[in-house]
């Protein structure tokens, strides 16, 4: 599945960037909905169910628009498949002083109470000031010591 959604991403990129020039907004918006309705509407679960799948779909699509380098997004997917499997309500490090919340697994409690797109960036934001932007530079550490 997530071949597939490289080449739709592929696609949409490859489209935007040709009519980049023209700076038609509503043409992103477009292409974007139609890749989200297209993931939207794929029942391929792979052990999950398709409502958490299709989820899943649109917050990898979400964060995807946020992390425009194809490389980092893929080392985003990684971690925050490390970290969370992409899940909203995630609570980790459950035996520590300090649990850790979300999608992207913050110390913040705050996190818990957002809704997922909120904590993407929210995690994003956390990137940027911890790895200067670069999710790369997270999956490396997390690989490196166990955690981010």
């Amino acid at each position: 599945m997530l071949n597939y959604c490289l080449q739709l991403t592929r696609r949409l990129r490859s489209t935007l960037s040709t009519r980049a020039a023209l700076a038609d907004s509503s043409r992103r918006v477009s292409l974007t909905a139609g890749l989200l309705l297209s993931l939207t509407l794929t029942d391929i679960s792979y052990g999950m169910e398709s409502k958490d799948y299709k989820a899943r779909n649109s917050y990898l699509l979400f964060a995807h628009n946020q992390v425009t380098d194809y490389k980092e997004f893929q080392c985003l997917v990684k971690a925050w498949d490390i970290e969370s499997n992409w899940n909203p309500k995630a609570v980790g490090n459950k035996t520590g002083k300090q649990r850790v919340y979300g999608i992207p697994q913050l110390k913040n409690e705050k996190v818990k109470k957002l809704d997922p797109f909120d904590q993407i960036l929210w995690g994003l934001r956390y990137i940027d000031s911890r790895y200067k932007g670069s999710p790369c530079l997270l999956l490396e550490h997390l690989l490196k010591y166990g955690y981010s």
